[in-house]
């Protein structure tokens, strides 16, 4: 990872989020994490997000596409049969999708 690319991190309240968006900053990258609550919001802001979008207000695509106009480089997401669509709808050509768990864990 370079400087200056836009990340997507789901999740990023959660352990593995967290440390995606850490990690992601510590690169130099602008971060953007979805959530599902404002207390979520504040934990994924503490790990370093610059940018929350709450996937339950709104639609997220045009959020995330107003944040990213050329499209995000890296999305590192969960659930992949509920985020998938999204992903696909806001990446740049050539980004990268990493999963790191499906719904539920399983």
């Amino acid at each position: 990872m370079r400087s200056g690319l836009t990340v997507l991190v789901a999740g990023g309240a959660g352990a593995v989020g967290n440390a995606a968006i850490q990690l992601a900053r510590w690169a130099g990258a602008i971060v953007i994490s979805t959530v599902s609550s404002d207390e979520k919001a504040t934990l994924a802001k503490a790990a370093g997000a610059q940018h929350t979008i709450n996937y339950r207000e709104g639609d997220p695509v045009t959020a995330i596409r107003d944040l990213a106009p050329g499209g995000v480089d890296i999305v590192v997401g969960v659930a992949p049969a509920q985020n998938l669509r999204l992903d696909l709808q806001v990446i740049r050509p050539r980004a990268t999708i990493a999963i790191y768990a499906r719904e539920g864990g399983s």
